[in-house]
């Protein structure tokens, strides 16, 4: 994602996450749900689906929480932001993101759910939401999945090691490679030439898994 914008920690901020890093480790966290009324929202929906000229193109709940969470980042801009923020050095940064991005779980013909990234998504209307989103799924649907779980795994490990994480890179090989029922199989050559060949016909758009494997 492309920035537009850097800010800076000044020593307020420094101190606050500082404190907030130590609280979040130390300290134990409760979490709260609340179920919210949809009614009047499907109502407003089911109108919307009804006067669709192409019905194949039907808004679902899950478009539309998309495109709140994209109008909502958009009068926010702050939400929009990745935070970096380094507790030995105490320096953090925020930087701004002039595209909005979001991860959904999808789940395929196969029957594997996966988390999906949704680019570019700021700007779309329901429709080319729905269009985007059955677009991804029909190119999933035609891409040997194994090989970019790989993919993911290959590119995870890389920057594993570009942040200097050397034991963690090899802790990860080790586990996956030792013989039994967690060893992690390869493709095979035959398969490799028939996804690549699935590659050439169909570019399947970046996909981000949910990342078992600890930071």
């Amino acid at each position: 994602m492309a920035v537009y914008k850097k800010e800076y920690f000044n020593i307020a901020r420094k101190i606050i996450s500082n404190m907030t890093s130590e609280s979040w480790e130390q300290i134990p966290h409760a979490t709260m749900g609340y179920d919210a009324d949809v009614t009047e929202l499907l109502k407003e929906i089911k109108i919307f689906n009804e006067n669709l000229i192409d019905k194949s193109k039907k808004v679902t709940i899950n478009t539309v929480m998309l495109k709140i969470i994209c109008e909502g980042l958009k009068a926010a801009p702050k939400m929009n932001c990745t935070l970096d923020f380094n507790r030995k050095l105490v320096r953090g940064t925020l930087s701004y993101h002039d595209n909005i991005d979001i991860s959904m779980p999808m789940i395929f013909q196969t029957g594997e759910m996966m988390t999906v990234n949704m680019h570019n998504m700021q700007n779309k209307s329901l429709t080319e939401m729905t269009d985007a989103i059955q677009d991804t799924i029909r190119r999933a649907n035609n891409t040997d999945m194994n090989e970019v779980m790989f993919d993911v795994s290959l590119d995870n490990t890389l920057t594993g090691l570009k942040k200097g994480r050397i034991l963690q890179t090899l802790c990860r090989l080790y586990g996956s490679k030792m013989p039994g029922r967690h060893k992690v199989e390869t493709l095979s050559v035959k398969k490799k030439i028939i996804t690549q060949e699935c590659r050439n016909r169909i570019a399947l758009q970046s996909m981000t898994l949910n990342r078992a494997l600890p930071q």
